[in-house]
């Protein structure tokens, strides 16, 4: 029985490491993923694709939701979350308005 329960607390105690080096690493991704769509959206003003006006409200549009997800998350105990919808093709998509709840 010693034998199982410290196989079983090996096996607990390297499962919570591997689950805090995910959830490090998905912090990570998450912060160079917004790095890099800051960057291609400077790239895509600088190129044509997206002119100053839309690259400027995008990027205000992306500080008015960091705002509203922290004060979101206090709402809704972590439940819900907004993010920019980037599929449509409405139009907005191209300004990368559109609005998503997860």
């Amino acid at each position: 029985m010693r034998n199982q329960r410290d196989d079983t607390k090996s096996r607990l105690d390297n499962t919570i490491r591997l689950r805090n080096e995910l959830n490090k690493s998905a912090e990570e991704l998450e912060k160079v993923e917004k790095e890099y769509l800051a960057v291609k959206r400077l790239s895509d003003a600088a190129n044509g694709k997206l002119d100053f006006e839309t690259y400027v409200q995008a990027a205000y549009f992306g500080r008015v939701l960091d705002a509203a997800n922290s004060r979101l998350r206090l709402m809704s105990q972590n439940r819900y979350e907004l993010d920019r919808g980037e599929e449509h093709g409405d139009g907005r998509r191209h300004m990368g308005l559109e609005l998503k709840v997860f």
